[in-house]
């Protein structure tokens, strides 16, 4: 059976689609050798977006504000950024860490020293939209108070 003929959606283990995000899906298909009657899917997006590809783009905005690089890509970060893949393709998920590197408070400038991590901007589907609305922007004048980062301003 050719790579063509098998479907793009979801491995039949972690484990397989561990390896066919990270090593692809030739690899993949060649370690099924050993489970016969299985087939192989992998998940990708709408404009072909894997979950390695949003950690490698957050690892490149991450090293430009100093933030904390995402090492390894687990199951549980998988599973993560396979929702939020299915939410916003990758160029728009490029906009969120632009605006991510490009704000104070989430780049450790506040009374805790906190910053956004990976795992907190693919946690859910309510971070990264936070970030694009302005949730976390330092309010100008004139505008109203009273969000979250207005306690950390002080």
């Amino acid at each position: 059976m050719d790579i063509e003929d098998y479907k793009l959606e979801d491995l039949p283990n972690e484990d397989l689609r561990l390896v066919a995000e990270n090593c692809g899906l030739e690899t993949a298909i060649k370690l099924l050798t050993f489970m016969p009657g299985r087939t192989i899917h992998v998940l990708v997006t709408s404009d072909g977006a894997k979950p390695g590809d949003l950690l490698l783009l957050w690892n490149e905005y991450a090293a430009k504000a100093g933030l904390c690089f995402a090492n390894k890509m687990t199951a549980p970060r998988m599973r993560n950024c396979r929702a939020r893949l299915k939410e916003r393709r990758l160029d728009e998920w490029e906009e969120v860490f632009k605006k991510i590197i490009a704000n104070p408070f989430l780049t450790g400038k506040n009374k805790d020293g906190w910053r956004a991590s990976f795992d907190w901007i693919i946690k859910n589907d309510n971070n990264s939209q936070k970030v694009l609305d302005g949730f976390y922007d330092r309010k100008k004048a004139g505008h109203a108070t009273g969000s979250a980062y207005d306690k950390y301003r002080k």
